[in-house]
Order: structure tokens, then C-alpha cells, then sequence
């Protein structure tokens, strides 16, 4: 029995659609999984640090030491944008150097650790680890190298609303119930953007070639970095949502660099980080702050896409 041509056209587009939706359901379930499982791990460790240690030892740490040790902090401890703003401004007020707390507040956009764990199950732990060394490195001297300068002047003395205290529990059944609430309350703020970004990268995995991405890519060469920057500074969402596209893309044929330059402007540029800023300094430190971590990122994508060559 022979197909005719018109059903034989409906039924390719029938499966093309399963299979889409099939994909969108299986990626949905599997960031999901690890979004909330990475979220929960990392609110239960947090219940482990005491602000206070972390000052105090910020306050004896002098140099590189310092500004390295505030790098790390900076990478490895996830907050809003408000809240690691005002943890700056704590900082500053127990007395830490402003150029320390410069490396801390410049590696926390930068360095976003469940970007990073997300990249790993992505790309691999090679790419990942380039990101957080470079991450590091950027905080660390860039925050070395603006100590030299007197910015003290460019703070206000006083910002609006109460200082963070890091929350801290003795119990294990409560440092548990503290990671999931903190798993769940990232799910409810971050599931609508995580679904828009799954059906991103379906979309763009199914109807998109390979070869019209390349030419786009090879038509602007080597601005494809601060091109795809520029285009995810206004673009809404979070870093574990923007994943899925970065994905998709590289997959079409874009450098991985250049997709990580998307997703690290998503994550860092906001405008909302500005905002806050804008609360306790001045605007020109604030458009130095947002020029190194544009540099940054460019340096970032730039040397990830010179690292894929080999």
C-alpha cells in the first residue's frame, strides 16, 4: 500500500513534533533533578559558614593572600544579586580593604558555582575548570590591581536596608531543612525560564542547520564573542536556564566560548546587579566594576574557544 505524499509530509511532521516533546519532557526532568539536588547540596554546606570567621579572616590576610582567598569565597558562595551586594558593603564596614572586598564582589558574578556544576555535566571538566581557574584569576588580580587606587572615595557611607548575616544552624535536620527550602525557593523563582530555555534548545536543535548557524558565525568572526555578550546583557533569566541554549548552540556549530559568553553576561550584566550597586557607590565606579567584568567575560570566551582547538 503505497503512502501518499501529503501524509506521508504530515506523518515526518508528527514525529518531528514527538519528538520534540519527548525531548523538552526528558531535559525538563533532567535539569530539574540536578538544579534542586545541586541547590539543596549547596544550601546545606552554606549552613556551614559563619560570616564572622569569614571576616576575621579577610582582616589578617593582607596581599595577594587576601585578594585570593576573597576570590574563592567570591566562586564558591552563591547569593542574589542584592544580598552579595550588601555582603560587600558588610565587609567594607568590619573593616576589610576595599580592594579584597572588590575580589569577592567581581568573582560572585563571574564564577557562578551552579553554572559551573552544570558544565560539567555539559561540557566536561576540562572547560569547567578553565572557567573557574580564569574566573579566579580575574577576581583575584583584578582586584589586586584596583587596591592601588584610591576608589574609597567613589562609596557612600551609609546603603538602605539590613546587612546579610550568613544563617547558621547546629543541627543536621535543620541544615537539611535549609537546603531544601533554598532548593525549592530557586525551583519556584527559576522554573518558567528553565522550561523557556529547554524549548529553546529543542527548537533550535530541530529547526535550525548547522550550516546556517556556521555561516552567521563565520560572517562575523572574531566579534562573535562580544556580539553574543551584548545580546545577553538585556536577555531575561538565570544561568541554569540559559544553559540549555548555550548548549543548543554549540551543538549547531557555535564556539563553545562564545556560547559561554551568552551565558555569563545573562548571568553577570544584569541590570539589576547595577541597581543595587547604584546604593552604595558612586556611578563611575560602578561602570569600572561592569568594564571588568565585561573584559573578563571576553577573556573567559575568548580563551575557552582557543582551549576547544586542541
Amino acid at each position: 500500500m503505497l503512502i501518499k505524499k501529503d501524509n506521508f509530509i504530515f506523518l515526518l511532521i508528527h514525529i518531528k513534533i514527538m519528538e520534540l516533546i519527548m525531548s523538552v519532557i526528558y531535559d525538563t526532568i533532567k535539569l530539574i533533578f540536578f538544579l534542586f539536588t545541586i541547590s539543596a547540596g549547596v544550601g546545606f554546606f552554606r549552613t556551614y559558614i559563619s560570616e564572622q570567621k569569614i571576616k576575621e579572616t579577610l582582616l589578617i590576610k593582607h596581599g595577594f593572600k587576601g585578594h585570593l582567598f576573597a576570590s574563592l569565597l567570591g566562586s564558591v558562595t552563591h547569593f542574589s544579586s542584592k544580598s552579595s551586594i550588601k555582603l560587600f558593603y558588610n565587609f567594607l564596614e568590619s573593616g576589610v580593604p576595599l580592594g579584597v572586598s572588590l575580589s569577592f564582589l567581581i568573582a560572585s558574578p563571574i564564577v557562578n558555582e551552579y553554572v559551573a556544576i552544570l558544565m560539567l555535566v555539559f561540557f566536561g571538566w576540562k572547560i569547567t575548570l578553565a572557567y573557574v581557574f580564569i574566573g579566579i584569576f580575574i577576581g583575584t588580580f583584578a582586584g589586586l590591581i584596583l587596591s592601588k587606587f584610591n576608589l574609597e572615595k567613589y562609596l557612600y557611607k551609609k546603603m538602605k536596608g539590613k546587612l546579610v548575616e550568613l544563617e547558621r544552624k547546629t543541627t543536621i535536620k535543620n541544615r537539611i531543612k535549609i537546603g531544601l527550602n533554598e532548593a525549592l525557593t530557586i525551583l519556584k523563582k527559576l522554573w518558567i525560564f528553565l522550561v523557556l530555555g529547554i524549548f529553546l534548545n529543542a527548537g533550535i536543535r530541530y529547526y535550525f542547520t548547522g550550516e546556517g548557524i556556521l555561516k552567521i558565525v563565520n560572517s562575523v568572526g572574531i566579534f562573535g564573542v562580544p556580539i553574543a555578550i551584548l545580546i545577553g546583557v538585556p536577555f531575561p533569566g538565570s544561568g541554569a536556564a540559559i544553559i540549555p541554549i548555550a548548549v543548543a548552540l554549540f551543538e549547531k556549530g557555535i564556539p563553545l566560548g562564545t556560547a559561554l559568553g551568552f551565558l555569563m553576561a545573562v548571568v553577570a550584566l544584569s541590570l539589576r546587579r547595577a541597581k543595587e550597586l547604584r546604593k552604595i557607590m558612586e556611578m563611575k565606579l560602578i561602570i569600572l566594576f561592569f568594564t571588568i567584568i565585561i573584559l573578563s567575560i571576553i577573556l573567559i570566551s575568548y580563551a575557552i574557544n582557543f582551549i576547544q582547538l586542541f
